[in-house]
């Protein structure tokens, strides 16, 4: 019916489109610049006291620091004994009473448990202990 005729057939060379390949090359060009040249903003999160290293640790020991061991079983030490965690607070105390100031030092193994951590933390405030530090051991 409505064919066409003689001039439908040279429609094939219609409007020509450009050549978009070297504006697409550019565009990614720039992508890749910007990307490579951004400015990447850290926030900040919380300030966390970090332990101090061995050394220092071991200085302290010298001056009456009472020292808390906590092993990968959950074992509570001081001294090199074993100890149990109601005579934590005697031992604060004793130490507190000859000097207020006296330090804490809480040696926690990675591996033991956070709500042991804490009891024993617990147990030093309890008691008086006003300077704890936690280190790892």
């Amino acid at each position: 019916m409505f064919g066409r005729g003689r001039l439908g057939r040279g429609d094939d060379e219609g409007d020509p489109e450009p050549d978009l390949s070297p504006m697409i090359d550019c565009v990614f060009i720039l992508l890749i610049f910007f990307i490579v040249t951004a400015v990447f903003v850290e926030e900040d999160g919380v300030p966390l006291p970090l332990p101090e290293d061995s050394s220092a640790v071991s200085s302290v020991q010298e001056n009456n620091t009472v020292v808390f061991t906590l092993g990968q079983d959950n074992a509570l030490a001081h001294d090199g004994k074993r100890i149990a965690m109601d005579t934590v607070g005697t031992i604060v105390r004793n130490a507190v009473s000859q000097d207020e100031e006296t330090p804490v030092i809480i040696q926690a193994h990675p591996l033991a448990q956070h709500g042991v951590r804490t009891r024993v933390y617990d147990e030093v405030r309890q008691a008086g202990g006003e300077i704890v530090t936690f280190t790892q051991g």
